[in-house]
């Protein structure tokens, strides 16, 4: 009976790759089901296979959404045709192609990023390890930017809508382009909303990673407090550093999404208006591009801070640790093994650079340079437009 025992304690402490449904293992449950990032396995264990069959179809339909946009260079190929001022300048023209090309692959990139994230063994792994450690997992992160950015997303929709009526709703192009064209130019705001929700749905899930990643941390940390080993404490910091370091790696995907392709877009921005001839006809005709490059720069932003975050969290760990072997406050048991603690005390001190995104160590030092750098060029020719 005690074999039994201590079988089922074990099998109660190993993490499981079978979902938990007495808590939802995913953040913002219903807005995931709603852009149907939610794996349907999922979907089938907590509602059954009837309604899994409807969520596979309805998933299929979601695909085709976050796709529509992939073709943007086709589609400016109806509006504009060679004869038309517009590409009259082909490297300025085929520089927007490539542009709104960027802007369309953006969103289906997080979503299948964050679909495959949800999906993975590694999450699920993770999630039920927090669930038995009796750590809940936050539907939300608050941060600085989420009012702004909430506010900047409606406002990106609305000027989605009022650039398409104005640029081929109401233009007599609208009377040339076929049944099937029209069809798109409508699907496209209708369905913007799930374009816009997969970028934002990813920068929160990061969020919910960083605070995880600091949670450890802090836990970390409380195990200093008294008489301690050393060589366990340096298997522990040897795990985490490891598990960050997979947290690196596996975020590529989400990385590019949401800091490398807003980057690239804000400097294509920038010189696309320096090249322009009429630099006021330019933000007339191209002010929904504006405010949307701004509203993924701010999701580049909230990237960075949330890393930011574990790097400045990870040098405070580090440095109280420090702190509290020098007031004794911390002990180790290994009397005899002085060389071995010199060796722990040592890698705590230069294990951790910081949080690298795309290989680069973000502290907030970087993310204040960065924000000065992409943030002012792209509001630079909306104030030239205003007040001069």
């Amino acid at each position: 009976e005690q074999q039994q025992q201590q079988q089922e304690q074990q099998q109660q402490q190993q993490p499981t790759t079978q979902w938990q449904l007495s808590e939802s293992p995913f953040p913002l449950l219903r807005l995931n089901l709603f852009l149907a990032l939610i794996p349907a396995v999922f979907v089938d264990e907590k509602y059954g296979r009837n309604v899994g069959l409807v969520y596979r179809m309805y998933q299929f339909v979601v695909v085709v959404f976050q796709c529509l946009t992939i073709p943007a260079a086709w589609y400016a190929c109806w509006l504009y045709t060679p004869e038309s001022p517009e590409r009259s300048n082909r490297p300025m023209f085929r520089l927007l192609v490539i542009l709104l090309t960027i802007l369309g692959i953006q969103a289906p990139l997080a979503w299948a990023f964050v679909h495959r994230t949800f999906g993975s063994e590694h999450y699920k792994q993770k999630i039920n390890q927090w669930q038995v450690e009796g750590r809940q997992l936050p539907d939300i992160i608050e941060t600085p930017w989420s009012s702004i950015y909430t506010l900047l997303s409606f406002t990106v929709v609305c000027l989605w809508v009022v650039w398409l009526e104005e640029t081929v709703y109401l233009q007599p192009v609208w009377g040339w382009l076929q049944l099937t064209q029209k069809g798109v130019f409508v699907a496209i705001p209708v369905t913007f909303i799930y374009r816009l929700g997969a970028p934002m749905m990813l920068c929160q899930i990061f969020s919910l990673v960083a605070k995880l990643h600091i949670d450890d941390m802090e836990q970390y940390k409380q195990k200093h407090e008294g008489p301690v080993s050393g060589i366990q404490m340096f298997e522990v910091l040897k795990q985490s550093v490891r598990d960050r370091e997979n947290t690196e790696g596996q975020w590529v995907v989400g990385f590019c999404s949401t800091v490398f392709m807003p980057c690239i877009s804000a400097v294509m921005v920038v010189i696309l208006y320096i090249q322009s001839p009429d630099k006021s006809r330019f933000i007339q005709d191209f002010y929904f591009v504006l405010s949307f490059v701004l509203h993924l720069l701010i999701q580049a932003v909230h990237i960075f801070c949330s890393a930011a975050s574990i790097s400045a969290k990870s040098k405070k760990v580090r440095r109280e640790i420090v702190e509290m072997i020098v007031h004794q406050d911390t002990t180790f048991t290994e009397t005899g093994h002085a060389f071995q603690v010199d060796a722990y005390t040592s890698y705590l001190s230069t294990c951790c650079p910081g949080f690298c995104v795309l290989g680069v160590p973000v502290h907030w030092p970087l993310v204040i340079t960065i924000g000065q750098a992409f943030a002012m060029p792209v509001l630079l020719p909306a104030l030239q437009h205003v007040f001069m």
